[in-house]
């Protein structure tokens, strides 16, 4: 019993993904007679090994029939053709520039605006810091006075105006 073989070599797997490799290289521009090229290799194929080719080097055999289509990166492209197919990264684009009908309907209006409630942003360190200082500080103006007024005195004599140092800053408080 003879080992098959393809165009000569017992490595016939490898050989045919040299051939599918060397067509990529070598593409041949009419539509047609590529296709009729393909369709001879896979029969070659197939009279040589007596079986067809694995997945996957079918798979590139109809990217290469399907070479116009692929290689088009207009991303308009399926509004000027009639029967569109995208390629993976177009379909990736496609998908992550559309919008869920769940969410449109519940939150955007006809010109696209986005009516949910805004949800406020998470101040950082250094805000959080400022804003408690300065509460600090009016917490303590706050508590004077009304200890002055629990004792009987119409208002605390120190002052109504207070300022916060911060850092190299001086920043003036509201009135108390």
């Amino acid at each position: 019993m003879t080992q098959p073989r393809f165009r000569g070599n017992l490595d016939y797997k490898t050989e045919f993904s040299a051939v599918v490799s060397g067509m990529f290289d070598n593409l041949i521009a009419d539509r047609q007679a590529r296709i009729a090229a393909i369709q001879t290799l896979i029969d070659e194929y197939f009279a040589c090994i007596g079986e067809i080719p694995e997945g996957s080097e079918l798979d590139r055999l109809a990217d290469l029939m399907l070479n116009e289509e692929l290689t088009d990166k207009h991303p308009d492209k399926v509004t000027r053709t009639e029967y569109p197919f995208l390629s993976e990264s177009q379909f990736a684009r496609r998908r992550n520039n559309e919008t869920s009908l769940d969410r449109a309907a519940e939150s955007l209006d006809a010109n696209g605006v986005d009516h949910r409630k805004p949800t406020r942003r998470l101040r950082n360190k250094w805000e959080d810091a400022f804003v408690d200082e300065n509460a600090q500080i009016r917490n303590a103006d706050r508590q004077r006075h009304y200890n002055a007024f629990k004792y009987g005195k119409k208002r605390y004599g120190g002052g109504g105006f207070r300022f916060l140092q911060w850092g190299e800053k001086a920043y003036e408080s509201v009135p108390i």
